[in-house]
């Protein structure tokens, strides 16, 4: 028997199969190759987004700002006032377009951008040599659909139990059964809120002794908003 997997079910596991669980749980596999033809086109409404914010607060701080100006205004300034108001269409302002700012600050950051982006995505052209075989992408595939069947790790040690479901379930609940191990809740509400009250007297009792930081009392009762209160950890 493999010492990476342990087959308790009805599943015929081929050298593949195993082969994937001799790899273990932190192996990762070679990424797929990103999209670049969606990132190109995020990248590209970025840069305009940065050029459309930047022209339209230049556009709109040499618009009227106030009712006297607007009256001793132009009344060419006092139709893109109205305009303004009503959201120009893009048609109709042709200084907020897209294509360029007066900027030569944000102009080079974009320039630079484009050029490490560029540098960049040549590497990706190409697909990148997978660390796996085709039989092994397969089986893991196939592992990834089997939807009558658990997969669990040790307990200890590193490897696999699998299980049929059922079988998994009736184990489980044959272990919760068991009265002498486990005791059925009859309320529990009143379990719960007798648990956070012996929370709350340990924290109360031990909240001064060093260590017992702000960090430790959220991790072990994140709830207890009113023992912040009333407590200066150390």
């Amino acid at each position: 028997m493999n010492k990476a997997v342990i087959n308790l079910s009805n599943k015929d596991l081929t050298p593949d199969h195993i082969y994937a669980f001799v790899l273990g749980a932190s192996f990762s596999p070679t990424p797929n190759l990103p999209n670049l033809m969606k990132f190109n086109d995020d990248f590209t409404t970025w840069i305009n987004k940065l050029r459309y914010t930047y022209n339209s607060s230049i556009f709109f701080s040499k618009l009227p700002q106030s009712n006297a100006d607007l009256e001793n205004s132009s009344p060419v300034n006092k139709n893109i006032t109205i305009l303004e108001k009503n959201l120009i269409p893009k048609s109709m302002r042709p200084d907020i377009e897209t294509k360029s700012t007066n900027s030569p600050a944000l102009e080079l950051f974009i320039q630079k951008m484009k050029e490490d982006v560029n540098s960049s995505s040549h590497r990706y052209k190409n697909s990148i040599p997978s660390n796996l075989d085709k039989e092994t992408l397969k089986a893991i595939s196939e592992m990834k659909k089997w939807d009558d069947i658990v997969i669990r790790t040790f307990d200890k040690g590193s490897g696999f139990f699998v299980l049929d479901k059922e079988d998994y379930i009736n184990r489980v609940m044959n272990e919760l059964n068991d009265n002498t191990t486990f005791e059925k809740i009859p309320n529990l509400d009143a379990a719960v809120n007798r648990c956070k009250s012996d929370i709350t007297k340990w924290l109360e009792l031990y909240h001064e002794e060093p260590g017992m930081t702000q960090k430790i009392v959220k991790w072990v009762y994140p709830m207890m908003t009113v023992f912040q209160a009333t407590i200066t950890l150390i």
